[in-house]
Order: structure tokens, then sequence, then C-alpha cells
């Protein structure tokens, strides 16, 4: 651990000043000359002469007890955690270390240990000596070039103990920003449903001045940008759900983005310019986020000198766990989104075929339905990479079984589909049929791994056992029971069920679908667990050679007190599965792909998503942008919806609605399948007349020729947190685009504007039209490169131009952005696998210049980048096989402009892989992959070429084009072609491995 980017603690001359209780606290005169400090791991003690000085008696039960742990990291990121110990002792969330990813980027520790007396009654030991003074309080603050935070604790006489925060910029000696500040009840105030579960809700407040947008804390079918009132988190499976609903749905991640400009400061304004923050509430259990408007002066902090502030205010509450929240400092969106990242980690890197085209619904009911719908592809020349079987493959509910009637041949199957270049994806629930003979129940029952349930005394339950038996409810298969995924026991026997000695007639193409992992159960109260469901903990520890040791005590956890994490956990137990079962066969490292319908913090980890079981109408197909960008936001990005609607109550397809919808998803949807009902008409795309069908197969050919563009931002996104789909604030950050919702960017080259009603003959799209550095942008149609006219008989530059479009039934507005390079393809073909084939299909370079202006030579006017690896096994990150090319364009010395493509030094890199493994392999791939004998022993496509580079707005009359390349040192004359402002030049043995540069003389 080094300290390059650590903070500095320093403590005020009065920490805690409680005299008047009977007790002092680090208070002594001369204290800081006196005070020393150690450090062990990361952790900081304190000790002083005197110790705690003199205390007088009280009984014990007058206290209360409480802890705050303050944990700073790498980047300013703060974690703030306040406990008491019969919190400590019981909740399962405070020791839990699976969302939070390892402290390598932790600085700083300091605990907080305060006393309060439980007691107000005059007569107790000492309490007169405390009402003689209103307020006591612990008042610490650290502080480092960028950041100034403050904490106190305190009591008063007549309001209830709180632990108030504040938390600053520093913008100049003289002036502090507030970013945020909050206050902490010490006390729990609401009492549980139960009893007999330990602990009341927790509760905090936490205000945001100058923030005026709020974005996050998925799932809800609401706008996306979050308006005022009460929004729940509680993992839930909801019969058509309502939209514009702010209660639970079937995920919960508890993080907030905020924006916001022109914020009140002590001392002076702020300097004018757009701020974010985010926040982190790391709790499982049933939570509330009530938000308003913060209008008023801030109340209870006498120790700041803020009036005045607007911005937003949020209460949390939460009924189980603790007070543990996380405070990213941004200061831009994206930097928010890396920090959260750096907490929770960063999302997987899909193998390629996750990005292309599923096609799913509840049920394909034998083998000759699934082999004929992979047909029907081929013969309309639709693209499709997966197909995918719901419960009904199974036999009876039973999952890791086939059905022996409907689908007895699954090998023969699977053959077919890898033949066209398919894969397989299968479901696995977590309920568990009560069937003796099934070998999952009879396994899960053996080593005790469902979950079980309070027993009433002398109950002749069989599996009784300290008063617990195993948990029974309804679901799919009647009565069943679930695993209880937070047991690791229970995880690792899981992962093992995917090996291909126990999942028979699986194969490395059979992926996992986990449903039904709220966990939703048939009859329940809230469709759920209750509160008599309790989950088995067993600590395990570390031995001196590297491997973990069961610790023999187990621990027992109510079910409500971790409720939303369980379907975090089935992702993980499923992701490993499906990783291991390669491996013991000895195998290639194949990357999984999990689609879960829960999903708490740090699933991005394991799954994509979807926004569940969604209707066939065009306001669920709005909808569904706002829910996944809400997602993209919280670091969950590959999410999608079922497109054309789960449920169909009509009986008849909307088609205007379903081309509409292809589109949509095609373009914006990170993770696109089509899905539907087993009472719901078919919808596969071929089903309808051709022009229906004609519509969907441009849409569909669409996505697949932006793979290359979209497997990078992949990459990125698993490295650095940049999601693919983005909201326009996220590129163009200024306040116009707070609200800019129904378009969206995928990645940071392309707009797109959806049709969202039906009949409609124009869509009216908000172009940005200048960038943060104040350059014009010019957008492009793509495919056609027509520029946009966004300024119109305006001298005056505008920020966003409302511009008009005529659409068509086949029209998808999508706009290039200037400034940036895309590598797409031309030829469209049946799956990625043959898209991605480096001999038989080259690239194309879409470079959008900016309108000509007057640039330093040498500088980059457009750039982009392209990743390549062999698209499904973990060999990019366990032994750093990959390419990564940066294409620019640029003024010359040499020749009037240049195209250049040269190889990327990424500023991050894959955590698990080391850097001198890195530049070696860096250094493989800039000499044009000499040492590697060929593209099979690797998987890389080393043979892949640039077929043609196509540049729009370029004004200038071009006298000729010369290749040159760095590997042979020779020119090469190039075709083009100039019509208007299109430039098209013909590649000749334009490598993607290989440094070069094209001159464009003009």
């Amino acid at each position: 651990m080094t300290n390059t980017h650590c903070i500095t603690w320093k403590f005020l001359p009065c920490l805690l000043v409680c005299a008047a209780m009977g007790i002092t606290f680090l208070g002594l005169p001369g204290f800081l000359e006196n005070t020393s400090w150690s450090r062990t791991s990361g952790r900081f003690s304190l000790s002083w002469p005197g110790g705690t000085g003199e205390t007088k008696a009280f009984p014990s039960d007058q206290f209360k007890e409480f802890t705050v742990y303050l944990y700073v990291y790498a980047g300013g990121t703060l974690r703030i955690q306040m406990s008491t110990p019969l919190q400590r002792e019981k909740s399962y969330v405070f020791e839990n270390k699976d969302v939070v990813q390892p402290d390598y980027l932790l600085c700083h520790e300091i605990h907080i240990n305060s006393l309060f007396p439980r007691s107000r009654d005059k007569n107790a030991t000492g309490s007169q000596l405390f009402q003689e003074s209103s307020w006591h309080e612990q008042y610490i603050e650290h502080e480092t070039e960028t950041y100034l935070f403050r904490i106190k604790a305190g009591l008063s006489c007549e309001k209830q103990e709180y632990l108030y925060f504040s938390w600053y910029e520093l913008r100049s000696e003289e002036s502090r920003c507030l970013l945020a500040e909050g206050k902490f009840p010490t006390s729990t105030e609401v009492e549980r449903d139960d009893p007999s579960l330990s602990g009341k809700s927790v509760k905090a407040e936490v205000r945001f001045p100058g923030i005026s947008h709020l974005y996050g804390i998925p799932e809800h079918a609401t706008s996306f940008s979050l308006q005022n009132g009460s929004y729940r988190l509680f993992n839930s499976d909801v019969f058509k759900y309502k939209l514009q609903d702010k209660g639970a749905l079937y995920g919960a991640i508890p993080f907030l983005l905020g924006t916001g400009c022109n914020q009140t400061i002590i001392g002076q304004p702020c300097v004018t310019g757009i701020k974010s923050v985010g926040m982190l509430w790391l709790n499982a259990s049933d939570t509330s986020i009530s938000i308003d408007d913060l209008i008023e002066a801030s109340q209870g902090s006498s120790w700041t000198s803020v009036s005045s502030v607007s911005g937003r205010t949020v209460i949390w509450e939460s009924f189980g766990g603790i007070r543990d929240m996380f405070l990213f400092p941004g200061p831009r969106p994206m930097d928010v989104l890396r920090q959260h990242a750096d907490i929770t980690g960063y999302p997987a890197l899909q193998p390629i075929f996750a990005l292309g085209y599923h096609q799913s619904r509840w049920n394909y009911k034998d083998e000759q339905d699934v082999l004929h719908v992979s047909e029907q592809f081929d013969e309309h020349n639709i693209p499709l990479d997966v197909l995918w079987l719901d419960i009904e493959h199974t036999d009876q509910k039973k999952y890791f079984t086939w059905d022996p009637y409907n689908f007895p041949t699954p090998d023969s199957m699977q053959e077919q589909l890898i033949e066209r270049g398919r894969y397989l994806v299968t479901i696995t629930d977590p309920h568990i049929k009560r069937e003796t003979g099934y070998f999952v129940n009879d396994e899960a029952m053996e080593h005790g791994y469902y979950i079980k349930r309070k027993t009433l005394p002398n109950s002749d339950s069989a599996d009784d056992t300290d008063g617990l038996a195993d948990y029974i409810g309804h679901c799919w298969p009647g009565n069943s029971s679930w695993i209880d995924f937070l047991n690791k026991g229970a995880r690792d026997w899981y992962a093992s069920l995917f090996s291909y000695d126990k999942y028979t007639h699986s194969s490395p193409f059979v992926h996992a679908w986990i449903d039904m992992n709220e966990p939703s159960v048939f009859g329940a109260e809230s469709g759920t667990m209750g509160h008599d469901a309790i989950h088995t903990i067993v600590d395990w520890h570390s031995q001196a050679n590297g491997t973990l040791a069961q610790v023999a005590k187990s621990r027992h956890i109510p079910h409500s007190e971790v409720h939303n994490l369980y379907g975090f956990y089935h992702a993980m137990a499923t992701y490993s599965g499906l990783l291991q079962r390669n491996r013991e066969v000895g195998h290639p490292s194949f990357r999984p792909f999990v689609l879960s319908r829960a999903f708490f913090a740090g699933s991005q980890r394991y799954a994509a998503v979807w926004t569940g079981d969604n209707a066939a109408t065009w306001e669920h197909m709005n909808i569904s942008l706002h829910m996944c960008l809400s997602l993209s936001m919280s670091n969950l990005g590959m999410c999608g919806a079922d497109v054309g609607g789960f449920f169909n109550e009509s009986g008849k397809v909307d088609e205007e609605l379903l081309i509409r919808w292809y589109q949509l998803g095609a373009l914006l949807y990170p993770f696109f399948r089509g899905h539907s009902h087993h009472d719901a008409p078919r919808m596969e795309p071929y089903l309808f007349h051709e022009e229906t069908t004609g519509a969907i197969r441009t849409a569909i050919a669409l996505r697949y020729s932006l793979l290359p563009y979209m497997y990078t931002l992949s990459y990125h996104s698993s490295i650095s947190a940049e999601p693919l789909l983005r909201p326009l604030f996220l590129e163009f950050l200024h306040e116009d685009f707070f609200d800019e919702s129904d378009v969206a960017m995928l990645g940071n080259s392309l707009l797109v504007c959806p049709v969202r009603e039906k009949n409609a003959r124009e869509v009216v799209c908000p172009f940005p039209t200048i960038d943060e550095k104040k350059r014009q942008v010019t957008w492009y149609s793509y495919p056609e490169g027509n520029a946009v006219v966004t300024r119109p008989d305006s001298k005056q530059l505008q920020v966003l131009s409302r511009v008009s479009l005529r659409v068509t039934s086949k029209s998808m507005p999508i706009f290039l952005r200037s400034g940036s390079i895309v590598p797409v393809f031309d030829r469209i073909r049946r799956n990625t696998r043959a898209m991605m084939n480096a001999r038989m299909n080259p690239l194309t370079l879409l470079i959008a210049l900016p309108e000509m202006g007057i640039h330093t030579t040498g500088e980059s006017i457009c750039e982009g980048r392209l990743f390549l690896d062999d698209f499904r096994t973990m060999q990019y990150s366990d032994k750093a096989m990959y390419i990564h090319r940066t294409f620019s364009f640029s003024n010359s010395t040499k020749y009037s402009f240049a195209v250049s493509n040269k190889n990327t030094r990424a500023l991050h890199r894959p955590k698990s892989v080391s850097h001198e493994v890195i530049d070696q392999t860096e250094s493989i791939i800039t000499a044009g992959f000499k040492s590697l004998q060929s593209e099979e022993s690797h998987g890389l496509p080393l043979q892949l070429q640039i077929e043609k580079i196509i540049l729009y707005g370029f004004t200038q009359k071009v006298r000729n084009v010369i290749l040159y390349s760095a590997k042979e040192h020779i020119e090469h004359s190039l075709e083009f072609q100039q019509i208007q402002n299109t430039l098209r030049i013909i590649g000749h043995n334009l490598f993607v491995v290989d440094d070069w540069q094209i001159g464009i003389g003009v």
C-alpha cells in the first residue's frame, strides 16, 4: 500500500468536551503536543499520557455506545459507518466483504468511540451536571489539497443524539464549496414488524447543496431524473408493474448521482460551472429513500456558516443493517462513476456474442421448434447469436435437467446450433423442487444448503435442527426450497452444479439465465420471503498456504437484513460455476454470460440485467430507456428490455410498435433480446409482412455493423466504468441536458433519437452544438453522412439546438459526432462469430470532421479506438492478449492531413494483469505480432484489415492520398473518391495490427 494519494488527518484543539457528563474525551490541555499515533495494516490508533482522563462512574445500562468508522480512499472517496455493539454483533451487512472491493485503494481508517447516557432521568448520577449544558460534541476534521471533511457527534438535552458531517471542496484558502452535509440519529426510531429481530430502522439525512438533479437508485419504472417523493428498494417480483410508480421492482442499487451548478458556498459564490457528487448507501435491507427540495438554511449546522442553500435533500431509512455510506466527490459525472466502480467493481467484459441479438420465448416447445427458429433467421438473412430456453425445457421444473420428451437429444440440438455459430442460454432459478431422488434437492438437504425458517416448539419437521427447518414455499415446481447463497459453502456447491458431469448434456456454448431471484415466492406477502426466513453464515479465515478454512461456529441472519443481496449472490455463484466448468476439464477460460433479474450494487461484475415483465405498449417501450439509463449510471450498464413487450393483453402484434422497439433496442440496449409470454402472440421477426420484417432486419443489421465500436466500448467500460449507454449530460456537461432522457448516446460518438409515438412522421431531436472545450459540434446522419443543420440563421452559438426530422417506417435517427472515428462493418453476416472473421470481414473507418478550422500541426482533430481479442476467453486479462489501437486524424507537416493508426497505451488496465506482462505484450502488438505464428494459436484477429476510410465533412479538393507503412518504410498511392463533402479512401494492406499513416494532399 502506498501513500501517494492518501490523506493526512489533523484534529482540532478540542475534539470532545463532555466534562458536564463527568467524562473527558480527548480534550485535555496540551493534547496535541502529547499525542502519539501508531499504524498497523492501515488502521490508526491513538494514545496519550493519562489515558482518557478522569471519569465518573455511571451504571452501564444508562449509557448508549456507538462507534463511528471513517475510511478515506485514494481519490477522495469517504466512507462513514456508524453502529452499536448490538448491530455489530448481529448485522451481516457490517461484515460483508463481497460487495465492496478489496481495500487496495484504502488510505486511512479511524474509529471514534462514544458513550452517551441512555437515560434522561434527573436523579441518575451526574445527570444534573449533564443538564447544565445544552450541547456536548465531538469534533474532528481532515483536510487534503482538495477536500475538507468535518464530523461532529453531539448530544442535546432536548434533542436526540445525532452525528453530523459536512464535506467541502477547497477552491482556495478563503473559499470552501460545500458538497454535502448530513446527520445520523444515533438511536433507532421505527419498530420492526417482528419484535424478535435485532434492531429497528437506521436512518440518515443527507443534503446536497447546489444539486438540482438526482439520478440512480434503480430499479423503478419512473423518469430518469428522480422526482421528489418516496422511493422503495426491496427486490420484488411485481406482476404487471405500473409505470411512474416509485414502489419496489426486481433490483436495488442504493446509489445516487447528483449534478448541479451555481451553488452557494462558504464566504463567496462558487465559480460558475457544473459539479457532480455521488453517494452509496450500503444497506441490503428494505429501504426507503425520500427526496425533497432543499430550499432553507441548513438546520443543526451551527458549526458552518451556510445559509439559504438550494439543492436536494435525501433521507435514507433501512429496516435493518447499519448506517454505512460512501461519498464520491466527483467533480464530474464520469469521475463519480469511476469512484463508485472503485468501490463496488467494474463491469465484466462480456463475450462478444452477448452484444448480438438474442431470441427468446416462454417457451420454445421442443428441439424442432428451436432449430426451426434458427433456420428461419438464416433463411430471412437476419443475424442471430443466441437462442433461449425457459422453464419448460426442464424435467418437471427441475433445473439442471432436460425434458426427456421434448428435449431428448440436447447434445444434437446444440451441435446444430454451434454449426450455425449460435449459443444457447438455459434458465436455472434458485427455487428447488422438493422431490426425493432429484439430485440437486438431495445434495442441498444433505449438506444443509437451503434457507431455513424458525420452527415452533415440539416441531416434528424432519429437517428440524436447533429450532430451524428448511424454508418451504411455492413456486414453479410446486413445493420448493431456496438455495442459501449467502452461505459460501452453498455457493461453491451451486457453482459445481454447472460442471459437465453434473449438468449433463451442457457444453461451453450453454450459458445461464437466473430468474425469480428476488427471491420470488408465490402467495407470500410482497411476493417474497418473510421475516421467518433465516440464512446461515459461515465465517472463513485465511491459512498460511493461502487457502480458506471454515471457522467452526456459524451464525444465523434474518433474511430481512440481507434481502436485496440474494440475487447478487445468486449471480456470483452462477458466474463462478460457468467460469470453473471449463477450467476443470482443461479448456480455455471462456467468459461467462449470465442474465439476472434481481441485482444489487456490485452485480455488474457478474451479470447482465433486463427490466423484467413489461407490456407491449408504447409507454413501456419509452420507459425502458429511462430505466436502462438509470442502471447505466449506476454502473450496471449491460441492460435491456424484452423487445416487443412480454405481456400482450390485446392478443395482436402492433407491428409499428414492434419496428420502433427493435430500432430502439438495436441502437440503445447493450443487452438486446426479444422475449414474450406463452399467451402472447409469437413475435420472431420473420413472421410478418416483408415491410415489417425488412424494417426489423435493417435495425438488427445496423446493430451488427456497429459491433467493433460496441465491443471497444465494452472493454473501456470494464476498465474505466464509462458506460455504453449514456445520457447527453455525461458527454455534454451543461444544465440544458439534465432533463434530456428521451434520447441518448451510444458511447461518446453516436447520438440516437428514437421514434417514440405511433404514426410519427417526424421527431424533434436535441443536438448539442458546443462541447466543453467551446468547440462547435457537427452531427452527421449515419450511415449516409449528411450534416445536420443545427443553427439556421443564428450568429450566436447555442449549447442546444432542437431540430425536427422527417422519419419513415425504416427511419432510425442516429448521428455521428464530429471529432469521432468509429470502426464499423459494411458486410453483415449471420452471427458475431462470422462478423468477426478477420479474413472474411474487413473494417471500415468512419471519420466525422468538425468544421475545418485552424489546428496546430500534429494536433489530433478526430480520434477513435479499437479493441480486439479472441472475443470469448479471459486471455485478454489473464495473459494480456489483446489488440488495442488508436486512430487519429490531424494536420500534418509532410501532408496536408494525416490518418494514423498506432498502438494504444491505455491509462487503465485489468487489475489482475501485471504491468510487466502488459508492456511485453504491447511490444509484440506494435511489431505486428511477428513472434505469433498464427491467428488460431491465440485467437487474435491478426489478419483483420481496414477496407475503406470514409471522411464526412471534408471540404477541400484532394490531390492525392499516400500510405506510409511503418513496418515496410515505403509509400504507396491509394485510390480515393470524393463526392461533395465525403471522401472515400480505398484501403490496401491496411492491417489493424500495423502502424501506418495515410497522408492526404489538398
